[in-house]
């Protein structure tokens, strides 16, 4: 699908070379660190995530955290994934595939099922498995996360029932061209800007190349009578291309990607069940169009989003009765695919009360699934027909402001072609205390639809999907505290999750299935602090699970932590150096043992040009991921590399 992807990187990379660049694209972040900011440029920092229009965290009528990139990254933080797994209640893993999934308030599914993923505001999502693109984005043009932890599902509808994730491209004032280089890995990235008085653009590229850190697997089930336990390379390669464009009232965003896990050398012997090389493919292509009419504001929009997968799995065809290295593909990968329109609408009908509405529809695709051998490249049996499917959506929002309150109450209509309809609500009454405090009661339904691998496959000595599965339903009661001041933000909530029909992986029946759980609860509290002095800037955050490695009825939580604490310190020392770290705790869960990540990063920079070294893992600690794939408690992966470095120079033209 992708071929010419990395000669396209290539070629953007030495484009860059060649280009030259002036301020673009008027995002509200500027060129530097979140809280360089005046009294007033902070309380009016704002989030786009929560809403139709961007608004001030105090304000958001959901839990939103927002964290910018370059401060992280002098921190000693290096990828999306560790963003995002700084952010308080959630918790990225790996399963043994390096597939990485997000845990937000001890709800996981292994490929991201429950975790809705925007980029710029646009749905990015496999129709298959409902994987995400965590490896295809270019880091560096990367401005800002904002997470939602709960359900946003009236607003962004599907996969949004335990979180949104929403990645902010960065337009800065110089394009970028950057290099890093580690004891295994090698990364390039450009990001290239130009504007004008017609049109702004945006250019970014990103290639890696990893040869993996040392790891082990152990108590694999099932594992079909082969050994269950093995060492093995966990490692990643990527390359992406972003472009995105504006001009008068429209936007354009393509978007290219390939990432591969795990490639394994195939002439080393591996006794077990193991995925290697895992590789997803995607292609994007986003335009909206936006404008007012009166008192309303509209966007009119239309994506195409082309995602697949191939899962080669060494000793696989053991479960054929037969010897051998197999893995699952797609007949064709290019029918992989979502196809989305939708159009919105906010109408002030005065400036108390406003009045979001939209539609949106959207058809999904996917070829025939089927198991391969690896030596001979032949299709041996399809173990998931081609299917498809079309869903529609109507969803509203009351806004209403009287004197120091705000109320929303709102809700999405959905029409789902397996999973019939349903009607989600949302509802938020927001107490402004004064210009810097509010106290926020929200509540919001999450309804998610099985995906086609969950009800459609059939592999039946190991795999079996379950067309009887039915839509899961999550609601979330959340009891905020949010103060903002100059130079500090703190968020204290306190949260109650009630799942109806959760839709995980059982192996009790020794072969894997997909069933619906009934009634699961969470409940827990989250905090989050931010705060900038003249000397220091300081992220600090916390959650505490309450049903977090406890067993019980509930699996899933006991591969959950109940407690996990990060800290980000960044220290200018002076105009040109900067010294920072990060240090996150996870506690004990399962079989797992708690563990500490501690980073340092020191940067210089000189006129144009950056140079910076990371230590990665102070600690030398061993990273050990639970099993949040199929939930054993006994299944541990281990991460043994320990300590590592990471050294990189950017310029700025």
């Amino acid at each position: 699908m992708l071929q010419g992807l990395t000669g396209s990187v290539y070629r953007c990379l030495l484009i860059g070379l060649s280009l030259t660049c002036v301020t673009v694209y008027a995002d509200t972040e500027h060129d530097g660190k979140l809280f360089d900011y005046t009294l007033e440029q902070l309380l009016n920092t704002k989030v786009s995530v929560a809403s139709y229009e961007q608004q001030k965290i105090v304000e958001a009528p959901l839990i939103v955290s927002r964290y910018s990139r370059k401060t992280l990254e002098k921190m000693g933080v290096q990828s999306l994934e560790e963003m995002i797994g700084f952010v308080p209640g959630l918790l990225l893993q790996h399963t043994q595939s390096n597939n990485s999934a997000i845990m937000s308030r001890g709800l996981v599914d292994s490929f991201n099922q429950k975790i809705l993923f925007l980029l710029d505001g646009v749905p990015y999502w496999a129709p298959s498995h409902s994987a995400i693109p965590l490896h295809g984005i270019p880091f560096n043009a990367i401005s800002h996360i904002e997470v939602i932890r709960g359900p946003a599902a009236v607003y962004y509808g599907t996969n949004a029932s335990a979180g949104v994730i929403n990645i902010i491209t960065y337009q800065s004032t110089n394009s970028q061209l950057r290099g890093q280089f580690g004891e295994a890995i090698s990364n390039a990235q450009l990001v290239f800007n130009k504007n004008s008085d017609a049109y702004w653009l945006t250019l970014s590229a990103e290639k890696q190349n990893d040869s993996g850190q040392q790891a082990y697997i152990e108590n694999i089930s099932p594992n079909f009578g082969l050994p269950d336990e093995t060492e093995f390379i966990q490692s990643m390669d990527k390359q992406s291309v972003l472009l995105r464009a504006g001009f008068d009232h429209f936007s354009f965003m393509l978007q290219a990607f390939e990432s591969i896990s795990n490639d394994l050398d195939n002439t080393i012997s591996v006794p077990a069940l193991l995925t290697e090389g895992l590789t997803y493919r995607g292609k994007l292509a986003h335009v909206d169009y936006s404008s007012e009419i009166g008192n309303t504001e509209f966007t009119l929009s239309a994506d195409y989003n082309q995602f697949s997968l191939k899962f080669p799995i060494r000793n696989s065809l053991v479960s054929l009765g037969q010897s051998g290295n197999g893995g699952f593909r797609f007949q064709d990968e290019s029918d992989n695919y979502r196809w989305r329109t939708a159009a919105k609408a906010n109408t002030h009908i005065n400036h108390h009360y406003s009045i979001l509405w939209g539609y949106e529809y959207e058809f999904r695709q996917t070829s025939e699934y089927q198991v391969y051998n690896q030596q001979n490249n032949a299709t041996l049996v399809p173990i998931m027909q081609a299917r498809d499917l079309n869903e529609q959506a109507l969803f509203f929002q009351n806004d209403l402001t009287f004197n120091n309150w705000r109320f929303i109450l709102g809700g999405r209509y959905v029409s789902n072609q397996n999973s019939r309809e349903h009607f989600s609500p949302q509802a938020s009454a927001i107490y402004q205390l004064n210009h810097h405090q509010s106290i926020k009661l929200l509540f919001a339904e999450g309804f998610n639809s099985p995906n086609f691998v969950q009800q459609g496959i059939n592999f039946g000595p190991a795999l079996q999907g379950n067309p009887d599965l039915t839509a899961e339903k999550i609601r979330t009661f959340d009891l905020a505290y949010t103060y903002s001041s100059n130079h500090q933000l703190f968020v204290a909530n306190l949260f109650y999750v009630k799942a109806d029909d959760l839709i995980q992986r059982n192996i009790s029946s020794g072969i894997i299935q997909f069933d619906n759980t009934g009634e699961i609860k969470r409940s827990g509290f989250e905090l989050d602090y931010q705060w900038e002095g003249e000397a220091l800037t300081l992220f600090a955050n916390a959650s505490y699970l309450h049903q977090g490695d406890s067993i019980q009825d509930d699996m899933a939580a006991g591969v959950s932590p109940k407690t996990m604490l990060s800290i980000g310190v960044l220290y200018p020392v002076n105009d040109s150096h900067s010294l920072g770290l990060s240090d996150q705790f996870v506690s004990s869960r399962a079989m797992a043992n708690s563990h500490q990540l501690l980073n340092i990063h020191y940067q210089y920079q000189h006129e144009n040009i950056d140079v910076f070294l990371t230590a990665k893992n102070l600690l030398d600690e061993d990273l050990i991921s639970t099993d949040i794939q199929n939930f054993t408690q006994d299944q541990l992966i281990t991460n043994q590399q320990g300590f590592y470095w990471l050294a990189g120079i950017r310029f700025n033209f």
